[in-house]
């Protein structure tokens, strides 16, 4: 009973402080609007889903199953960066310390924080579904079936909850991949596990894939196959012909084996604790603390001796312009040259970056490097608004004159100087021929540095903005160029001035926005 007991107060505790938390009730909010947006009103010219270009009647079986996959899809990639911080809060805190010093054991604590984070995430999950049925009452076209959704739901989400419980704790567990290494990893772990299943349904005698299929995609495509259309189905918001009517479709058939695999990919998850247990440091000092310079032997270390001569001298440049300067300027040199010393990598990219667009091609350039670049840029400025936040030296920021009160241009600064060490050379190439495409990257440039000072200002965490900004460079990329309001860097010159107009307004509108929460709690 006092393993139970121990592994309940983790538990308990877990949840209260994340319930607690004003970020929970914005999750929340998200989740109901997420809903709203994927559930078009088909009198727009939208739909939930379509086979071949032909709506699928909004009827309770349909929207269970469609919004259960866009659910499972979202949850085994936003929930991960969601939970991704449990651990870490109790360093921080230095709660852990006192943990580490009662009679709770490793697997006891582990197990607490993986229950908290399979509680919260299905706090979360029961909130999506209640939207998603409350969405059948306001466009719904067929009686409600509140069978279908327990059903589609029980089918889909319980091997993503899991997964992501697990693998969060994994990572926490290992410092290493603590940190922003462990964001970025996580996002192309996602990319793996989300087509592996689907790319393995080819092979003969079945799709082996089917028992470890944490994002269901391999069940959705079982269960797709014999449905007429299904080679070009479409699953989220997707335009439609109204001229070839609407269809009637009663979901995918339930099989007893779906059953057994997802039940297999459930338990698939649980050695990650096992793995989570071995790599647990008990808040040792030495081994939890957040490192900014790799130690060890191991191949990190090595290349961070390799590249950090680079990372300084880079960062020298800024540094050197720092001492003829003063004031707002000398800041923003100061904090640049600081971000590419503690992140060499960072230093070599930018450094590469400018040599590689001064000897490619102009294609070459905007299809390719640019975006290449972007995302390297994005990663290095992902924690630079929320750095004194995480090392508890905010208040050391108060002694400078005039500093705290300009806290957000400060960032904004120290992200653009990056920013346009990485891009400049690309918007001056494409001026010449291309000049849409180089507004374009030069507006692209500006909403990246605003929305990484703002996202990290109000979250307090890189975490938001690395995810959201990888998930929305991963969709730009994929659609390539073939929607004009997802090309904002103007990697495949297809946005317009409507575009460009709307990003800018949204880069001013974050930064109003975390100026306004920024005094708010300087008040």
């Amino acid at each position: 009973m006092r393993h139970v007991s121990r592994i309940g107060a983790v538990l308990w505790t877990d949840l209260l402080i994340r319930i607690r938390k004003p970020s929970t009730l914005v999750s929340f909010l998200l989740l109901c609007f997420v809903a709203y947006l994927w559930v078009p009103d088909p009198d727009s010219g939208l739909a939930l889903m379509t086979f071949a270009k032909q709506r699928v009647l909004y009827n309770s079986p349909a929207m269970a199953f469609a919004t259960a996959v866009l659910g499972s899809v979202s949850l085994v990639l936003l929930g991960f960066y969601l939970v991704s911080h449990s651990i870490s809060h109790d360093v921080r805190t230095r709660c852990g310390q006192v943990i580490a010093a009662t009679p709770t054991t490793n697997w006891e604590y582990l197990i607490g924080k993986f229950l908290g984070n399979i509680a919260f995430l299905s706090l979360l999950t029961a909130g999506y579904l209640l939207s998603s049925i409350v969405m059948q009452g306001v466009r719904g076209e067929a009686p409600l079936d509140l069978g279908a959704y327990f059903s589609h739901y029980l089918m889909m989400l319980p091997p993503p909850i899991v997964f992501v419980s697990s693998v969060a704790l994994l990572f926490e567990s290992i410092p290493r991949l603590a940190g922003k290494l462990g964001d970025v990893l996580y996002f192309f772990l996602w990319g793996l596990i989300l087509s592996l299943p689907v790319g393995l349904g080819s092979l003969p005698g079945g799709n082996p894939a089917m028992y470890f299929d944490f994002t269901g995609m391999a069940l959705v495509e079982q269960g797709l196959l014999s449905q007429p259309g299904a080679e070009s189905v479409s699953i989220g918001v997707s335009p439609f012909d109204p001229d070839l009517g609407v269809r009637v479709w009663d979901g995918i058939e339930m099989q007893r084996s779906w059953i057994v695999s997802r039940i297999v990919s459930v338990l698939a998850s649980l050695p990650l604790l096992a793995l989570a247990a071995l790599a647990f440091h008990r808040f040792d000092p030495t081994r939890s603390r957040s490192l900014q310079t790799p130690s060890g032997k191991g191949w990190l270390r090595r290349l961070d001796l390799l590249t950090r001569p680079v990372g300084r001298r880079v960062g020298s440049v800024f540094l050197a312009g720092s001492r003829r300067t003063h004031g707002l300027s000398r800041a923003v040199l100061s904090d640049a040259a600081l971000t590419l010393q503690n992140n060499p990598l960072g230093g070599v990219a930018l450094l590469a970056t400018v040599v590689l667009s001064l000897l490619a091609p102009l294609s070459l350039v905007a299809r390719l490097l640019m975006p290449l670049a972007v995302a390297a840029w994005a990663i290095l400025i992902a924690g630079i608004s929320n750095r004194e936040q995480r090392a508890g030296t905010v208040d050391i920021i108060g002694t400078v004159p005039r500093l705290a009160d300009r806290y957000l241009l400060w960032k904004l600064g120290v992200s653009l100087l990056l920013g346009f060490g990485f891009t400049l050379v690309g918007i001056l190439k494409l001026s010449v021929v291309a000049p849409g495409s180089a507004l374009s990257l030069l507006g692209g440039t500006l909403l990246v540095a605003s929305a990484a000072t703002a996202l990290g200002s109000l979250a307090g965490t890189p975490k938001a903005f690395i995810v959201l900004f990888l998930s929305f460079w991963y969709v730009s990329l994929n659609d390539g160029g073939n929607t004009p309001a997802l090309d904002f860097a103007g990697f495949f010159g297809t946005a317009d001035t409507g575009v460009r107009l709307f990003y800018l307004v949204l880069a001013i509108a974050l930064l109003l926005l975390a100026q306004l929460v920024y005094r708010a709690r300087a008040r």
